[in-house]
């Protein structure tokens, strides 16, 4: 497979931002270099804007830890049970909380239990040196962070703008083909459906990337504030669009066809600039015609689709904002105060990560405790790091 040049320019990045770690470590007499070099690579990231969202929280995680790691051993150092006890419940404790939080700032928690990790397990033999291997683990550490952002912000800094862009465009054709779907009464087959759950996720899925958008600079902040409005329309629009097509197609045949010429002009102002709500609502059928059960159906029908196009309008004039054009006056402040959605906390996932951290930990120390092995420490490191980095993608239950 021949390489492009994106993947070209990546490799360029991670193997000059890794020397550059390496070198800095040797020059500083540093006691394990590759570590800052290991830093580099673990951060690197084709997009500047995850890059520094990253070696942020990883800064913060490996600063936390240094300082909890240094806390635990000034008080325990001579009880080294309770300082591996100590240590265990507080790296599971980090690594679940690492699953509340779907966001890059669940970095700041993961990289901080392993720094720790690194640090108070691998050296719970030497008590003396403990404070000599902290302040050295979280040099190395920052060395790494320092050179990658360096390297990706001075010498080969790059936009998020593209990605942004294209995954907006791609959801108002998807929103569409579903409304299309919705007023025809189709029945939903197994593909459809999958289409949809897939096309609401990544809608969802959106507030990750809005996360790492406020450390990109070249995507301005009316960009970042329409794009995560546009997303909360579409989320909005979803459980309009799923009331009116369960309502068309359980529709009486007496309703269906005095609602044709209604459905007809809904099509129409769904690709129009603005509704015109008195025009659809004189197409209703009379009132007088309908028994009362198929009144309150063609409210409430009618009701949804008052909803749908006010959204819909406002998801096609944001829509035509990020091409250029300028926003209505009455949905510019509604743009300021907008918020991407905020992905819920991962509880189930959490407490599971919790629990097997914590169970494959206590049964590594009691190997260790048992053998006497020499190289326990690291046994215990990398049977704890396995699970946190691997685990949440292969089911830890």
């Amino acid at each position: 497979m021949k390489p492009s040049a994106p993947q070209l320019l990546y490799a360029v990045k991670l193997y000059l931002s890794a020397m550059l770690a390496y070198a800095l470590a040797v020059n500083l007499g540093l006691l394990n270099p590759y570590w800052a070099m290991v830093t580099a690579c673990v951060l690197s990231n084709p997009v500047s804007g995850a890059v520094r969202a990253r070696a942020t929280y990883r800064l913060g995680g490996t600063l936390f830890a240094g300082a909890l790691t240094l806390l635990m051993s000034a008080y325990l150092s001579n009880a080294p049970q309770m300082l591996v006890i100590c240590s265990g419940l507080s790296a599971a404790a980090m690594l679940g909380a690492s699953h509340l939080d779907r966001t890059p700032r669940a970095y700041f928690f993961q990289l901080g239990a392993l720094t720790m990790m690194l640090v108070a397990i691998a050296y719970i033999n030497h008590p003396d040196t403990m404070f000599h291997m902290v302040v050295t683990r979280v040099t190395e550490i920052c060395l790494g962070i320092v050179s990658v952002t360096l390297v990706d912000s001075l010498l080969f800094p790059s936009s998020l703008a593209p990605v942004l862009l294209e995954r907006l465009k791609g959801w108002l054709p998807d929103m569409l083909r579903w409304q299309e779907d919705c007023l025809d009464g189709k029945p939903v087959d197994a593909q459809t459906e999958l289409d949809r759950i897939r096309t609401l996720g990544d809608i969802a899925s959106f507030s990750q990337l809005m996360s790492t958008l406020s450390y990109d600079s070249s995507v301005d902040r009316s960009t970042r504030q329409a794009a995560a409005t546009l997303q909360q329309r579409l989320l909005s629009l979803v459980p309009l669009l799923s009331a009116i097509g369960n309502a068309l197609a359980d529709l009486p045949e007496t309703l269906r066809q005095p609602l044709r010429p209604y459905l007809a002009e809904v099509r129409h102002q769904a690709r129009s600039e603005t509704p015109n709500h008195e025009r659809l609502a004189g197409l209703l059928p009379d009132t007088a015609s309908l028994s009362a059960w198929e009144r309150l159906i063609v409210d409430a029908l009618h009701d949804h689709i008052h909803q749908y196009l006010e959204l819909w309008a406002e998801a096609r004039q944001l829509d035509a904002f990020l091409d250029g054009e300028p926003l209505p006056l009455e949905l510019r402040e509604r743009v300021r105060q907008a918020r991407a959605f905020p992905l819920p906390a991962d509880t189930d996932m959490a407490t599971r990560m919790f629990a097997g951290i914590l169970a494959t930990y206590t049964l590594l120390c009691l190997l260790w405790y048992f053998t006497g092995w020499e190289q326990g420490a690291n046994m215990v490191l990398l049977g704890v790091v396995a699970i946190a980095f691997f685990g949440s993608g292969d089911e830890p239950g």
